[in-house]
């Protein structure tokens, strides 16, 4: 698994999200991410031009804490399960969200393709 640790200021996020119960994540999310990829990213990463504000944040800020490699759903999927049902256990992390405090980061690129880069973002912290 690939991890970076990183220390962040607070920031401020442009993104997408719904509420998904833990157990439908992985048929939810995927539904979810199928149709908002439709509406919103398929003609900005064939094109790699942004036409507002927004498209060109999402362009210029990609960013990955715990990175994947490999076609979506699968590769971030894997990913996900070993975050929560390996990493934390084991590394004496704690978890400092609100229970709802994650965050995904797509690459552009075909989300399908071997070498799509993508990852999550979550916030810890070994002293709380």
């Amino acid at each position: 698994m690939n991890v970076t640790y990183e220390y962040k200021p607070a920031m401020t996020f442009i993104g997408f999200s719904t509420s998904i119960r833990p157990e439908e994540g992985y048929q939810k999310c995927p539904e979810f991410w199928d149709k908002e990829y439709a509406q919103k990213y398929a003609r900005l990463w064939q094109t790699m031009e942004p036409e507002n504000p927004v498209e060109k944040a999402i362009l210029e800020n990609g960013v990955a804490m715990f990175a994947a490699r490999g076609p979506l759903p699968d590769s971030l999927q894997t990913l996900n399960t070993q975050v929560w049902q390996e990493w934390y256990p084991n590394e004496g992390q704690k978890y400092t969200g609100n229970g709802n405090t994650m965050l995904e980061v797509y690459s552009p690129g075909d989300m399908k393709s071997q070498d799509y880069e993508c990852g999550i973002w979550v916030p810890i912290c070994r002293w709380c």
